[in-house]
């Protein structure tokens, strides 16, 4: 649900979901933590995204959106 806020451009109701996904998650899924991550950013919040992005791009779990993720990563440093 909080993906499809930010697709909607609804970035606070996205990063609400979002959050609560992430605390569900245990901080364990990257794709979750990155799309968190695409709504801090949206939000200003560059710094908390910043380690957001860091923190699902440590994980060795492969994702869909990886290359993305490094990209905004780039982008934001």
């Amino acid at each position: 649900i909080g993906w499809i806020h930010y697709l909607q451009n609804n970035y606070s109701i996205a990063r609400d979901f979002l959050d609560r996904a992430v605390l569900i998650s245990k901080r364990s899924n990257p794709e979750i933590l990155f799309h968190l991550a695409s709504a801090l950013v949206k939000l200003g919040e560059i710094e908390q995204a910043q380690s957001i992005l860091s923190d699902a791009l440590q994980l060795s779990e492969p994702f869909p959106n990886r290359d993305t993720a490094e990209k905004l990563m780039n982008k934001i440093k």
